[in-house]
């Protein structure tokens, strides 16, 4: 099955960026990687309660710069955004780091989901202003 699924994947990637442009390409990349991502985060939770192991804290980090939303570094529509918080556990630290000089429209309807989520460990964070931290 492995080797099924790792061809698969090839097969996928590399047929979404035969014809795409170069930037284009690097998004399709950037939103397989996010995709990935989820999968995992998802199959390492599924692994802990299924080993009855402690949950080990995880963090997720969402950047606001502009309209710009970065989810562990990678951007991400709002949309997906959401699906990604779904499948995260409850208890994981949401750390929202809005660029220096934002405005809360740019960040609040996150704020909002992850409560409406449940989460419990938020974090409001503000980056300097070279968008470092």
């Amino acid at each position: 099955m492995k080797t099924s699924l790792k061809a698969l994947t090839i097969l996928t990637l590399s047929s979404a960026t035969l014809f795409a442009t170069e930037k284009s390409e690097a998004q399709i990349l950037h939103e397989e990687i996010t995709r990935h991502e989820v999968i995992l985060d998802a199959l390492k939770h599924k692994l802990n309660s299924l080993e009855g192991s402690e949950t080990v804290a995880q963090k997720a980090e969402i950047k606001f710069i502009g309209s710009e939303i970065k989810y562990n570094s990678n951007e991400i529509s709002f949309d997906d955004l959401s699906k990604t918080l779904q499948t995260l556990d409850r208890e994981t630290q949401i750390i929202l780091r809005p660029a220096q000089g934002s405005k809360s429209d740019d960040f609040k309807p996150t704020l909002d989901l992850c409560k409406e989520l449940g989460f419990i460990n938020l974090k409001l964070d503000i980056m300097k202003k070279n968008w470092s931290r």
